[in-house]
């Protein structure tokens, strides 16, 4: 029996290799089974894959709208450390395309939500201080 976990894993891969197409297509794979399932957490994992597909082709616009989705999801399930992942890739995409005050809002808020839960040390907290500090230079507020 298929899982979630293991077609997240799969588009991974697919991306990594830079296989587009494969990935979309198990996107599309995970999306039905997480559906059929009720899987909300699942839904919203595939949205955020789905994001980095369109992010690579150029749809930033389509990009944000997912992980907006994925994002209230995360939020309305109470999947912190999910949403803060969330949040930060949201905040790629904005520095981006220049909003570097979303940006920088975004990963804020990524970095409240870790420190929230408990993992304001994690090496990825810490990674998102970095962002922030240097967004912060970048918008002359050092």
């Amino acid at each position: 029996m298929e899982n979630i976990e293991d077609l997240i894993n799969q588009i991974e891969r697919d991306l990594d290799q830079g296989n587009l197409n494969g990935a979309a297509q198990t996107c599309q794979k995970a999306l039905q089974l997480a559906e059929s399932r009720g899987d909300l957490k699942g839904k919203a994992m595939v949205f955020q894959k789905l994001s980095l597909i369109h992010f690579s082709a150029g749809n930033r616009d389509k990009a944000l709208q997912l992980l907006g989705e994925a994002a209230n999801i995360y939020n309305n399930g109470g999947f912190k450390d999910l949403l803060a992942l969330c949040l930060h890739d949201m905040a790629i995409v904005h520095t981006n395309i220049g909003n570097l005050e979303e940006s920088l809002k975004l990963y804020q808020e990524a970095y409240n939500i870790m420190n929230s839960i408990g993992l304001g040390q994690h090496q990825f907290a810490v990674k998102i201080q970095g962002k922030i500090l240097a967004l912060k230079m970048q918008l002359g507020g050092g």
